[in-house]
């Protein structure tokens, strides 16, 4: 059993939802991690996408353990444990993760004690290469792409100042349960990838804002120096990043950045036919172009709730050309 874990005596102090396919051998790793949280009374979730491997038989007393009859996606999973959540404080966390001692404890201090705040994000550093960064929080690029902060940097002290970000990466995150009562879940079309920066650019839109808090630090099983962009990923993060930037990007700031935005995805299709890929850059814009009906009627509702200015906006952006390569 997870000590000082799920003690249903005393309110929780945030409810932590892990969406899980085939994590099996990832769970144990951040369950013991979840435990040397100092002082900390959490309800923990796991929302289970149909996993094959036996994931259910490594989950302690004490963890709620829904399960699905198949993988719906990522967006899908974490809506369900967001609804089922016991508590006014989601921490949304991947399988994948190890949390160090005291990162949700601060995470959850952060929030409680900063009423301007409507999500914390901790440092995210790649697992198996601790001195690098994974996520200091998300970005959206002029060119219509959804980026990493801070992504494959050594991390010498760039990102350790409590700064606002423009959205939280949805590998680990506390938000507070009111914004979704806000503005919506998730969005369950996007099946995975992008879906936080989607989420994040509402949050902005409708005036909300949360930072990047340092002194909290996780590590992300993801392994940096081998990676390698599989179909999967490439079809869903182009295909998510149009919807985004349909759904999200008021109409001033769309025809501003419309060349960048055709140069970056143009550049992108071009990199997938290069890859040999041609078939999956056309199903990408072929499922854009189905999706429009949807995307515009989430575009009407989304710019009902728009709070601020094209220029407050605009002023988060990333404006450089993520597709010239530091040296």
């Amino acid at each position: 059993m997870l000590s000082g874990v799920g003690n249903t005596a005393k309110p929780y102090d945030c409810s932590v939802v892990i969406p899980n396919y085939n994590g099996r051998e990832w769970l144990p790793a951040l369950f013991e991690s979840l435990a040397r949280q100092a002082g900390l009374n959490p309800e923990i979730l796991v929302v289970d996408n149909g996993s094959t491997d036996g994931s259910g038989e490594v989950i302690p007393e004490g963890v709620r353990f829904l399960s699905l009859d198949r993988n719906y996606g990522f967006a899908f999973a974490v809506n369900r444990g967001i609804e089922q959540a016991g508590s006014p404080l989601i921490f949304l966390v991947n399988n994948d993760v190890v949390l160090e001692p005291d990162a949700l404890t601060r995470l959850v201090r952060y929030l409680k004690t900063h009423s301007d705040c409507e999500f914390v994000q901790p440092k995210m550093k790649f697992l198996h290469e601790p001195t690098v960064i994974n996520n200091a929080g998300d970005m959206w690029s002029v060119f219509g792409l959804a980026l990493q902060r801070g992504f494959g940097e050594e991390d010498r002290g760039q990102y350790d100042r409590i700064e606002e970000i423009f959205a939280p990466t949805g590998g680990a995150v506390l938000y507070r349960k009111s914004v979704f009562d806000r503005i919506g879940l998730f969005d369950e079309r996007y099946f995975a990838y992008v879906e936080d920066v989607d989420l994040g650019f509402r949050m902005r839109l409708a005036g909300m804002r949360g930072v990047l808090l340092p002194e909290s630090v996780v590590y992300h099983g993801f392994q940096y120096t081998t990676r390698r962009i599989s179909g999967f990923s490439r079809y869903y993060v182009m295909r998510n990043s149009l919807f985004t930037a349909i759904k999200n990007l008021p109409g001033r700031l769309m025809i501003r950045y419309l060349p960048q935005m055709t140069l970056g995805h143009l550049r992108n299709g071009a990199t997938g036919i290069k890859d040999g890929c041609p078939g999956l850059v056309i199903r990408v814009y072929a499922d854009v172009i189905r999706s429009l009906p949807y995307l515009l009627s989430e575009r009407i509702r989304i710019q009902r709730i728009r709070r601020i200015s094209s220029r407050e906006l605009a002023s988060w952006f990333y404006v450089k050309n993520p597709f010239v390569i530091k040296k």
